[in-house]
């Protein structure tokens, strides 16, 4: 077992053993094509390493200390499997309320790969966060919102209290990954004042 570094996180990681390539080349040839079946990799990060070894090894794949241990190699590859969106809710309140003073929309946004970053401080040396945005003119513009690190978000509803705004009201909330792919979820309330 290896250990190797997530190039997304920083934070290391089991890398497993070496293996042999799913559809090896023929014995002893000079120039030849290799493929590897990675069908059964999840979400994730993950890397890979390719060596090559020559006809004249004697030794062991574990065992490098070998006398004529011939390997060339291809550094590391990074790469992410990413074939879902973020799942974003909203967990308080209810849908179709009728509400005449400031509430607090209350959400979640959770994505296996991490969701998008954002400098929300405008500061290089604080540490960038992941939000949601939240969208109160039918997606014309967008506000971001930070996301903490149990996925959790929160909007306050507020400035709709005059008697101006009455009636139905759709906010948009989008969260957007790492690799953007993004869901977007709708809160329906109504303004009585």
């Amino acid at each position: 077992t290896r250990k190797a570094i997530n190039h997304f996180t920083e934070e290391w990681q089991t890398w497993s053993s070496w293996s042999p390539v799913s559809t090896k080349p023929p014995a002893n040839t000079t120039n030849e094509e290799w493929s590897h079946n990675l069908t059964s990799l999840g979400q994730g990060f993950f890397q890979f390493e390719l060596r090559v070894q020559d006809i004249n090894f004697t030794g062991g794949i574990e065992n490098p200390g070998a006398d004529n241990f011939n390997w060339n190699s291809l550094g590391t590859v990074k790469f992410a499997v990413d074939t879902a969106s973020p799942v974003v809710t909203i967990t308080s309140p209810a849908q179709n309320g009728y509400y005449k003073t400031d509430f607090t929309l209350l959400g979640k946004a959770v994505d296996t790969n991490g969701l998008a970053l954002w400098d929300h401080d405008g500061n290089t040396l604080t540490a960038q966060v992941p939000y949601v945005e939240v969208s109160t003119d039918g997606e014309l513009t967008w506000t971001r919102v930070a996301v903490d690190e149990n996925g959790d978000w929160n909007y306050l509803v507020t400035d709709l209290w005059d008697g101006s705004a009455e009636g139905a009201k759709n906010y948009k909330i989008r969260s957007t990954d790492y690799f953007e792919n993004s869901t977007t979820e709708t809160f329906i309330f109504t303004v009585d004042t």
